[in-house]
């Protein structure tokens, strides 16, 4: 239990990378991570510096007892980014305050404020809180998506992907623009093509698109 203020930039078959921890882990091909006192004890911030984990080439990755919180990024996922992972499950977590903004970075679409999904074949997400996480863009004629949660399939070797939510809910988060002239769609969750979506028990409230 604790707050910490770190954040792992990288974590897959090469082990983890990032700020402090440079390739000690190699041939990493599953990786669990749970907060044994729950996510009120455990606490990552990453103080709006950086995304806090990705996760990429994996067989599995496990979260839980954890609060992920002011993960920030340019790219897709403010808190976690997840690619080419047979299974994601995200149980007891809560994702609070986590944003994707090109005004970080250079001019791009931006998508997933908390979370950022890309061809992971089954994700599942189980008692996970998603508040306050946001996109915010500073660019005309750009496309913004999913202010908490983002899912897409552009592999050829999985026709669908599987996503669970159940006992979730999401809360006040949303898209922002400055500009006019963008496109925005999925104020709490957006999905792509190939993508067999379910949720059950799950809550959606004050979420929000203002562009």
């Amino acid at each position: 239990p604790g707050t910490y203020d770190e954040n792992y930039f990288e974590m897959g078959i090469n082990g983890i990378s990032g700020n402090n921890n440079s390739g000690e882990l190699s041939n990493l091909e599953s990786i669990t991570i749970i907060g044994v006192d729950g996510p009120e004890q455990t606490i990552l911030n990453a103080n709006f510096n950086s995304r806090i984990f990705r996760f990429q080439d994996m067989r599995s990755v496990s979260l839980s007892g954890l609060t992920l919180t002011k993960g920030a990024s340019p790219a897709p996922g403010g808190a976690i980014n997840v690619q080419f992972v047979d299974t994601l499950k995200v149980s007891n977590v809560i994702f609070d305050l986590n944003t994707v903004g090109n005004s970080m970075g250079d001019r791009g679409n931006a998508y997933g404020g908390a979370v950022a999904i890309s061809n992971v074949s089954h994700a599942i997400f189980r008692d996970v809180s998603f508040n306050n996480n946001f996109l915010n863009s500073q660019f005309h004629d750009e496309t913004i998506g999913g202010g908490a949660v983002q899912i897409w399939n552009n592999s050829p070797d999985k026709p669908y992907i599987n996503a669970v939510f159940e006992n979730c809910s999401f809360y006040g988060n949303g898209l922002t623009s400055s500009f006019d002239n963008n496109y925005a769609t999925g104020a709490a969750v957006n999905i792509s093509s190939g993508v067999e979506l379910k949720f059950m028990n799950t809550r959606f409230e004050y979420n929000y698109i203002d562009v």
